[in-house]
């Protein structure tokens, strides 16, 4: 192979691999929760379908990114998915303690409970848009 070929067979690589890397970005720049009523408390369950769906997208580009980062053609871009990486594995965590909270407590939470999660949910949401936002992304 010559050397203008294999500058462009690499170039291609790269591009494959910047074009999924920004698909990726752009899936997970802006997602959005959904909540379920609880009694007559509102939304204060997070919707488990919509979640366990956002979770399975969650580990597909997780593992897409991991994968990513192991190519020698992801260089122009490896800060920024390491990045991304790092923003998806804090949002991974959040959902699944958040998860794992509601879950635990859902068979015999007291209005008091439900309130104290109330409250404390909009601020591990606006951890998630902060990290999100830390590169001009926005998760809400």
């Amino acid at each position: 192979m010559s050397a203008i070929q294999e500058i462009v067979h690499c170039a291609q690589l790269e591009l494959k691999l910047e074009e999924k890397f920004f698909s990726i970005e752009e899936e997970w720049s802006e997602q959005n929760l959904s909540f379920q009523y609880y009694k007559s408390h509102g939304p204060v369950l997070l919707d488990s379908n919509h979640t366990h769906s956002l979770l399975e997208q969650l580990e597909h580009a997780q593992i897409e990114l991991a994968t990513m980062l192991t190519s020698k053609y992801i260089q122009p871009l490896k800060e920024e998915a390491i990045q991304w990486a790092a923003k998806l594995a804090t949002i991974s965590d959040i959902l699944q303690q958040v998860k794992t909270l509601i879950n635990s407590l859902c068979s015999t939470v007291e209005t008091s409970v439900i309130r104290t999660l109330w409250d404390w949910l909009p601020s591990r949401i606006t951890e998630m848009s902060i990290i999100a936002s830390f590169h001009g992304s926005n998760v809400s």
